[in-house]
């Protein structure tokens, strides 16, 4: 794992926390904020099958490996952690198939945490720079042809203070 892959997820989630309209100056104060996520989408890009870590169960639609992919919640729980360094989100949601326009609807749970080392001086090379973030997502839906689709993901990595980047992806798909 790169420290660019590290960046982007890191991106990702606060992205993902903006849009909730959470600061992590607010989440600071209050030290966790709570709120609905309707209407959070979320990114997924293709399922990455046939990569290490990925495994495929089933007979599932060819376009979820190749089209953008998305979590729209609609209903649900919301939870930003204090300082931004992670957030919870449960509910129920559509995995959307962004290039076709079809969906699977169904319980869906997304966490993500992060940490930063606080003597982190945000210069490469200089200070302490040890990190680390995770993320994992559940969904469990159905489609409107009664097919079912439940995925299982958690992935993240670190940086250690001496520069040793570690990482890991475990994703499971079933579909019937």
């Amino acid at each position: 794992m790169t420290t660019k892959t590290m960046a982007r997820s890191a991106v990702v989630c606060a992205l993902a926390c903006a849009s909730l309209g959470i600061a992590s100056a607010s989440a600071s104060a209050a030290g966790a904020v709570h709120l609905t996520p309707a209407g959070l989408a979320i990114d997924l890009g293709p399922i990455p099958a046939g990569q290490q870590g990925v495994k495929v169960v089933g007979n599932c639609p060819a376009a979820y490996f190749t089209d953008d992919m998305q979590i729209v919640f609609a209903s649900g729980n919301a939870v930003m952690y204090r300082d931004g360094n992670g957030a919870n989100v449960e509910g129920q949601a559509e995995l959307y198939d962004g290039t076709t326009g079809t969906g699977y609807t169904g319980h869906t749970h997304l966490w993500f945490g992060q940490n930063v080392n606080p003597n982190n001086s945000g210069i490469p090379g200089v200070g302490n720079q040890q990190q680390w973030f995770a993320q994992t997502l559940s969904f469990d839906g159905s489609g409107p042809d009664g097919t079912s689709l439940t995925i299982s993901a958690s992935f993240g990595g670190g940086l250690s203070a001496s520069g040793n980047e570690s990482g890991w992806t475990h994703v499971k798909v079933t579909c019937s």
